[in-house]
């Protein structure tokens, strides 16, 4: 059994494609992810961080939802 492998891409705008990639095949996630508030207090790599992270969450809860509805 291979590791699953995890790429994400951000897409224009707040959009992101996370895909999963294992030996069963590939799952694919597009999510939006905004931070909201004050722009000038954060640098941009660290909102692109945060905005990175939420969509992860987003990924994760979407896959966590479909391995509940699966049982």
């Amino acid at each position: 059994m291979t590791q699953p492998s995890l790429k994400i891409a951000k897409l224009n705008g707040n959009r992101y494609e996370i895909s999963v990639d294992s030996e069963y095949g590939i799952l694919k996630c597009f999510v939006r992810a905004k931070l909201y508030g004050d722009k000038a207090r954060v640098d941009v790599a660290t909102r692109e961080a945060e905005t990175t992270q939420i969509a992860l969450t987003r990924a994760r809860a979407l896959a966590e939802a479909l391995s509940h509805a699966k049982h």
